[in-house]
């Protein structure tokens, strides 16, 4: 997430996200990924997404 415009760190659609699992008390672990330097390409995130919309939302893993 280093390559968020400063002006627009903390401003864009996943801290809604972030704010709503927060309000509904749900837990949840970040993970960053870098889509400017192609990090949504990665086989890691199209596993999790094939169509590359962020954020993504995923079940956690038990344990």
């Amino acid at each position: 997430m280093g390559r968020v415009h400063p002006a627009v760190h903390g401003l864009t659609r996943d801290r809604r996200v972030a704010w709503a699992l927060e309000e509904l008390e749900v837990p949840y672990c970040v993970h960053g990924f870098d889509h400017t330097g192609g990090g949504t390409s990665r086989d890691q995130f199209r596993r999790m997404n094939p169509f590359k919309p962020l954020p993504v939302l995923s079940r956690a893993s038990p344990g």
